[in-house]
């Protein structure tokens, strides 16, 4: 047969589900549509759909997909590397090269080759009957599955692989086929019936490969003549190899076999005719390059036909763009124009965007997409998954949008998709792009989202900001912060200003006391920071008390305010003390006035009528006046100011004139005004001896009385115009009886320099004479007395 170049191709693969409805009245160890597919799973653990099941796997020398391909690894093969081809794909060697050898010649069509880890084998070689077999396309199925295809002619005894580094190696599969002819239709040229049992020609591919006869199993013609069975295919097969099962005995029968392989217009595909010389064969291997379409395989002998079973590998051929046990699956290609590989449907251009696997029919995992299901989805698709072809989210991580959610939210939207708008009350409308949680807040707002109000002592962004503690109660707006209230004593919108002077309290709404001097108070309470004259007290409410004025009432009323009581405002006296006065009490009396309001005059009889401003004594008293008042006379026998002078011993009886203390009489021998001068003549007290003398002495004497009265009379007089208040006083007195008029006339009529002058008259006439008419005592002695009774009568008039 003329060596033609083989084509190889990877791709990965993995399980496919039946592509026909099974029947669940399949018997154990079938399944498919017709129950026309045998389980090559441990134990017989296969599904309805052909799954193994219970954890079990494909039994050794079968595997593929529904374990459906035998595998070449295992069938009369010797390699070096037994591991690799026990069917364990958990036991793995470090590997440069692998290679197997048969004994008899096979076409390769496929290789799965699994590996420990994640392997490139885009530099590995393969070899078949030493020569080496590009390779065009190495398509990873998965991280450790790897399927090679190959189309070519060669009939190999020997396979190497190598991978040109050392590889983790698991497993080597090597595609013999699957049995095309199980439980297809089948006819024979007759049919062989012994004891009521007939042998169809069904029995042939029965899938019952034994040889003893009695377990009708086998087909069988009648006897005498030609025989021949044919077996025609559902769908036209590829083909690459043939067993034919011979019975146990008279195994002569199909020596010189002759079998034809016919596509569906009857021409002939393929021949072979059995020449070996050996006629007892229990198994004939038919090996040959892929042949097809077949439609039919006709087996003949010269005489009787016995088949136990017939075994056809190779695979379908199905249309374009579809593959799978029946045809009936449509390849799932990147290239929507390839051909897919019948077997698994795998492609050597690999899958479409969003398939993975045998068939290309599994959809990506939940994590993956595109080509091969190659690539992750992005970590921002919500749960990590996304659209199996194109990678586009279904739906974001809240924070990301975009089909890829690749972009982040616009700054004013959050969560999911970005479908929720951030809170107004969000500064600026920003939050987080997640979870919205707000950046900043507006003023007035706290909290994550900006949804609780501030804490009613803060306000501002974030509520960062303590209301001013002038705010009453530390309560303000919670957005300016302008306050609800101002403490006392403080105004403006944040309380920040204090009171105007004037006002004070609550939002100073109160104006201070007019009590307050200037009207000035605290700003918080109201308190006057001073009062105006008169008035005490915090609030300047309170007068002051009744010896106390001025400002704050600080100020005591002088003593000299009579009983300290004094205007409550500017501290004028109410009244003064004896013997003060002005509007303080702060002037003493004139000199010759005393007592309230120094309205009452210093008696007369005062020394230059000086008297004590207080209570009106007298300081010292004029000649003749005694006491504290001067308004007693001298006691007998003192005499001049204030009674502190004796009179003269000399006196009769020590009497004497208590103003100027002349003698009233002289003793014996004596005389003179005091009394001092001894008489001559021997006549006492003065009395003149001649009657003469007496007479004229006494006319002169009447002459003097008569002036000093006429005199007194005149001064009297002259006082009365001096005042009106007095002129009227002193009408009333000369409007009395004579006798009573000198007892009205008081000091203020004459004053005492006059009375003196009039004393002083008096006595000169009185000494002159005395003098010239010394003689004459009598006469002497009565002028003497007139003189006496002048004085008293000054004396009376002066009090």
């Amino acid at each position: 047969m003329t060596l033609q170049i083989l084509l190889c191709f990877i791709f990965i693969i993995s399980e496919v589900p039946v592509d026909t409805v099974s029947l669940a009245s399949c018997s154990a160890g079938w399944f498919g549509s017709s129950c026309q597919y045998k389980c090559h799973c441990v134990n017989n653990q296969c599904d309805v759909d052909g799954k193994c099941t219970g954890g079990s796997t494909c039994v050794r020398g079968w595997f593929g997909p529904l374990c459906q391909y035998q595998d070449l690894a295992r069938l009369n093969a010797t390699t070096l590397h037994a591991t690799l081809t026990d069917g364990d794909d958990a036991t793995c060697s470090s590997v440069l090269t692998f290679s197997l050898t048969w004994l008899i010649n096979y076409q390769v069509t496929w290789f799965r080759i699994v590996t420990q880890q994640s392997n490139s084998l885009q530099n590995m070689q393969l070899i078949l009957n030493k020569t080496i077999i590009p390779t065009t396309h190495l398509i990873k199925v998965t991280d450790r599955v790897t399927d090679i295809l190959c189309q070519t002619e060669i009939l190999a005894t020997d396979v190497s692989l190598n991978f040109g580094s050392t590889v983790a190696l698991c497993s080597v599969y090597i595609s013999g086929g699957r049995n095309v002819a199980l439980k297809q239709n089948t006819s024979q040229s007759s049919d062989y019936t012994e004891a009521g049992v007939v042998r169809y020609s069904f029995m042939a591919v029965d899938g019952n490969t034994s040889g003893n006869f009695s377990h009708i199993t086998c087909t069988h013609t009648a006897e005498h003549q030609p025989g021949s069975w044919r077996v025609i295919f559902s769908s036209t097969k590829s083909v690459n190899r043939y067993l034919l099962y011979n019975k146990n005995t008279e195994r002569q029968r199909l020596k010189g076999f002759v079998l034809n392989s016919y596509n569906n217009a009857g021409t002939k595909l393929f021949e072979y005719r059995d020449t070996s010389s050996n006629d007892n064969v229990p198994i004939y291997t038919i090996s040959s390059s892929s042949h097809g379409p077949v439609s039919y395989v006709n087996i003949s002998v010269r005489d009787i036909l016995t088949l136990c079973e017939v075994e056809i590998y190779g695979d379908n051929v199905c249309n374009t763009r579809n593959y799978g046990l029946e045809c009936t699956k449509t390849c799932n290609c990147n290239d929507p124009t390839e051909t897919c590989f019948v077997a698994t449907g795998g492609c050597r251009s690999g899958c479409a965007a969003g398939y993975q696997g045998e068939g290309c029919i599994q959809l990506c995992d939940a994590i993956s997409y595109g080509h091969n299901c190659e690539k992750k989805c992005s970590t921002n698709c919500l749960h990590g998954s996304c659209d199996v072809v194109n990678g586009y989210c279904p739906s974001c991580l809240p924070g990301k949008q975009g089909v890829f959610c690749d972009i982040d939210c616009n700054p004013t939207y959050f969560g999911t998709n970005c479908t929720q708008r951030c809170s107004p009350n969000c500064t600026n409308s920003l939050c987080d792009n997640v979870n919205g949680a707000c950046k900043s807040c507006v003023d007035g707002k706290q909290g994550p989202f900006c949804e609780e109000k501030c804490n009613a002592t803060y306000y501002g962004t974030n509520c960062s900001q303590r209301c001013s503690s002038n705010c009453l109660d530390s309560l303000c707006d919670n957005v300016n912060g302008a306050c609800k209230s101002c403490v006392d004593g403080r105004q403006g919108t944040f309380c920040e200003q204090n009171c105007n002077p004037t006002y004070f309290g609550t939002n100073c709404t109160q104006r201070c006391s007019p009590n307050c001097t200037n009207s000035l108070c605290d700003n918080v309470n109201g308190a006057c920071k001073s009062c105006v004259d008169g008035k005490q007290g915090p609030f300047c409410e309170e007068k002051c008390n009744a010896t106390y004025y001025g400002t704050n009432c600080s100020q005591r009323c002088s003593s000299n305010c009579l009983d300290s009581l004094c205007d409550n405002v500017n501290g004028a006296c109410k009244s003064c003390v004896d013997g003060r006065q002005g509007t303080f009490c702060e002037q003493n009396c004139n000199a010759t006035y005393y007592g309230v309001h120094c309205a009452s005059k210093c008696s007369t009889n005062c020394t230059d009528q000086f008297c004590n401003n207080f209570n009106g004594s007298c300081l010292n008293c004029i000649e003749g006046k005694q006491g504290e008042f001067c308004n007693t006379d001298c006691d007998a026998g003192h005499y001049g100011p204030s009674c502190l002078n004796k009179c003269s011993s000399l006196c009769l009886d020590s009497k004497c004139d208590a103003v100027n203390g002349h003698c009233f009489r002289c003793k014996d021998n004596s005389s003179g005004k005091f009394c001092e001068k001894e008489n001559v003549n021997g006549y006492n007290n003065g009395y003149i001896k001649g009657l003469g003398h007496g007479v004229g002495i006494g006319i002169g004497g009447m002459c003097i009385i008569v002036l000093i009265v006429t005199a007194v009379a005149c001064v009297i007089r002259r006082y009365k115009g001096d005042k009106s208040e007095e002129s009227k006083n002193r009408n009333d007195v000369y409007d009395q009886p004579v006798e009573l008029q000198h007892t009205h006339l008081s000091a203020n009529s004459i004053t005492e320099p006059e009375q003196r002058t009039i004393y002083n008259n008096i006595d000169d006439l009185m000494a002159g004479t005395n003098t010239e008419n010394k003689s004459q005592d009598s006469t002497y002695n009565t002028l003497n007395d007139e003189y006496n009774d002048v004085s008293r009568y000054m004396s009376f008039s002066s009090t």
